[in-house]
């Protein structure tokens, strides 16, 4: 994304800042266990000292891969679970791609066994290991190492947002923005304490097991057994494949991970790559310079000619050379895969995926295969002909190099009638990149200052805006309005937006009446600018058990508010709320606690938006009875009017039972008041009569608190003020000699 691609970024990637990049997948170079075994020779080669790692995700035929890598010599293996991903990938992804580690550990420590590879490499097992449960069930299975990626963020202040791709983290983790991460509180001690932890819990398992050293756990699937607490489905499950142990299989083996070395034979390569490495380490990433090396090669060169060549080597190759080509440059297929500097020039025609992820090589060639310089941009530029002086003289000098260096017949031609076949040229330009360069030259600009010669050290800006017009002071109401519209921003909304706190009415005010205590007109106005600052977080802790207990859709209905569309954002609501005008008014808002805005911002106007919405519905008339077409002959008793009994009526008269209470009557609800339970009728009675009875009565005694003066008068309890109003707004007369004041 281009807003990561800061200043900083785009030095290390030798890019744009503000240009956004893409980052390949290694594939463009592995076609075959070959290929595979090629890349890990070159990485080997440009520096003897790494560890060569393949990651590889857990399915099924893992082993049969795994062996092959081996076999390729890498040093390391990842197995890849499908729990774990990063917070950018897609939902699809995060939710369908893989199987489960164990699964691939147990395969791939299986396979690597039974053909004596396994003291070759060390196995990783990867994918929300977060226990130490999961370390030793792991190592059981065969691991010899074990990622951890999500528990350490989380320990460190995550909160699973599930947004690290949109640079709108909001505990300052996965984000370049200053402001965001000045919000990051985490400390190392914080994931030392966590590993410390998780060293002891591992410690307990291996001594309840009986295990003196951590080695001895791997590949003991003897020690492990299927639960007992799984489900009757679970138990019919055979596991006898994945436990098996692997020794049985070939008994004997060393499965020390790592124990062996793997032998590239590098001593006895004189390569290219082992000059411009030995290069490197001397002289680093200045290198040498220009031409201080020339090398003239004739023949057919193999593969990765030239690949990770450093400055001041000039090469100059008559014949012809397989895959990777300079690849990295820190021809045949993926030339240029990833180069950062320096010209290659090419007489003939390259084949597929030439100069994948160039970031600043310059490539002449004269033809190539499909999906050229893939990669480079996000397939949003602009074609333009080749017309300015500057990119006519650019092209021309190139030309002429090219043909001065490899004897180029076509460049050769091109010159001769020099300019006319610029008219066959194409300047591909990226949107991005334009921007960068418009936005580069408008700071340039800017750092022009004109000093006053006053003895001061004061500069003026060259260019300042001026009045015309008085009217131009004047803010229009209406076209703020538009204004606003087209600036709210959604993705960053919950840094720019604060949280609204004048939601009530004057007390001086509200106190003289019965009516809402609640400023509605207010609250409608800033609507859409507190329903912006919803993070749309990718587990919305908001509508978990813990933050509302309907399990209301809150995000959903938050993002329908922002687009202003409320006939939809109310049915939304009413899938998971049947009383919204009355539920989302006495609720005490859990919802706003769970949010995890309230980690670094106060929280989300949740409650607002949801009593908003509502209301809105019944200005417009969209809730009206809604009798069911048909109706069951079944017929349920609902005792309890509060909440719970009128949404457990509703969904049952949704469903075409009949209840016997009498409040949706023009839906077919009949309700039937002041009858006790017990003495006006018997539970018996009640049973027998209908098919079902359901229990709504809620707490019998209000939450209390035990404190002193608590028996006091003049302190009532919060439904003792709860009925009276309620009997106001009907239009009920208070019965009450002297009902409750909050006036004192």
């Amino acid at each position: 994304m281009k807003y990561e691609v800061t200043k900083d970024i785009a030095t290390t990637r030798h890019s744009v800042p503000g240009v956004g990049l893409i980052s390949p997948p290694p594939h463009h170079d592995i076609y075959s266990i070959e290929d595979l075994a090629e890349l890990i020779y070159d990485l080997k080669c440009a520096n003897p000292n790494a560890r060569i790692s393949v990651k590889l995700v857990s399915e099924v035929g893992v082993g049969v891969v795994a062996s092959g890598v081996a076999k390729g010599k890498a040093e390391h293996i990842v197995i890849s679970g499908h729990d774990g991903g990063t917070g950018a990938s897609s939902w699809t992804g995060i939710k369908n791609a893989g199987l489960p580690w164990e699964l691939g550990i147990a395969e791939t420590h299986q396979v690597l066994v039974l053909n004596n590879l396994r003291s070759r490499v060390v196995v990783q097992a990867d994918g929300q290991i977060r226990t130490g449960f999961d370390v030793v069930v792991a190592a059981l299975l065969g691991a010899d190492e074990f990622g951890f990626s999500t528990a350490p963020l989380i320990v460190m202040g995550c909160t699973m947002m599930r947004k690290c791709h949109l640079n709108t983290c909001p505990v300052g983790i996965a984000t370049q923005d200053p402001i965001l991460r000045k919000k990051f509180e985490g400390k190392p001690e914080h994931v030392i304490n966590y590993l410390f932890m998780l060293a002891e819990e591992i410690r307990g398992h291996m001594a309840k097991l009986g295990i003196r050293k951590f080695q001895d756990l791997v590949g003991r699937t003897d020690l492990l057994r299927v639960s007992d607490k799984a489900n009757t489905k679970a138990k019919t499950l055979n596991f006898s494949l994945i436990l098996k142990n692997a020794l049985h299989m070939r008994p004997g083996v060393n499965i020390v991970g790592g124990s062996k070395r793997q032998d590239f034979q590098l001593e006895k390569e004189a390569g290219t790559i082992n000059c411009w490495r030995k290069l490197l380490q001397k002289h680093g990433d200045e290198g040498l310079p220009e031409h201080s090396i020339n090398v003239r090669l004739t023949g057919s060169a193999g593969q990765s000619f030239c690949a990770f060549m450093t400055k001041g080597i000039h090469v100059t190759l008559e014949g012809d050379a397989n895959d990777y080509v300079g690849k990295g440059l820190s021809v045949g297929n993926v030339c240029l895969y990833g180069a950062t500097s320096g010209k290659a020039f090419f007489r003939g025609i390259a084949a597929e995926r030439f100069s994948v992820r160039n970031s600043g090589a310059v490539a002449v060639v004269e033809g190539v295969g499909d999906h050229g310089c893939d990669k480079c941009n996000l397939e949003m530029v602009e074609l333009l002909p080749l017309e300015l002086e500057d990119d006519l003289k650019l092209v021309r000098n190139l030309l002429k190099e090219f043909q001065e260096k490899t004897g180029s017949l076509i460049a050769e031609d091109l010159l001769k009638t020099w300019p006319a076949p610029a008219s066959r040229f194409i300047k591909v330009f990226p949107y991005e990149y334009q921007r960068a360069l418009r936005q580069m030259a408008e700071e340039a600009a800017q750092e022009k200052t004109q000093p006053i010669v006053n003895g001061n050290d004061i500069s003026v800006k060259q260019n300042d805006t001026k009045i015309r017009d008085i009217e131009e002071t004047i803010l229009d109401a209406t076209m703020e309005k538009k204004r606003l519209d087209k600036i709210l921003d959604k993705t960053r909304g919950f840094v720019k937006y604060k949280r609204e706190t004048g939601v009530y009415r004057p007390v001086e005010k509200r106190m003289k009446d019965w009516g809402e205590i609640y400023n509605s007109a207010h609250v409608r106005k800033g609507l859409r600018i507190q329903a912006a600052r919803c993070m749309e977080c990718g587990v919305p802790f908001c509508q978990s058990s813990h933050g509302c207990p309907l399990g209301n859709i809150i995000p959903k209905w938050n993002d329908l508010i922002f687009q202003n569309n409320w006939k939809e954002a109310l049915n939304q609501l009413l899938q998971t709320n049947n009383f919204p005008e009355f539920t989302g008014r006495v609720c005490p808002a859990p919802c706003e606690g769970a949010c995890v805005l309230g980690i670094s911002e106060p929280a989300v106007t949740i409650k607002n938006i949801e009593c908003a919405i509502i209301d809105h519905a019944f200005e417009q008339g969209w809730i009206r009875p809604e009798p069911p077409v048909l109706r069951t002959i079944k017929k349920v008793a609902v005792v309890g009017s509060g909440p719970s009994g009128l949404a457990a009526a509703h969904q049952l008269n949704k469903a075409g039972h009949s209840e016997r209470v009498d409040l949706l009557a023009k839906e077919g609800v009949v309700f039937k008041t002041n009858v006790n339970v017990g003495k006006d009728i018997a539970a018996k009675d009640l049973y027998d009569e209908h098919d079902a009875v359901l229990l709504c009565t809620g707490a019998t005694w209000p939450r209390d608190l035990p404190i002193p003066g608590r028996q006091l008068d003049g302190i009532y309890f919060a439904m003792t003020f709860l009925e009276s109003w309620q009997k106001k707004q009907m239009g009920n007369n208070i019965d009450q000699p002297h009902p409750p004041s909050c006036q004192g």
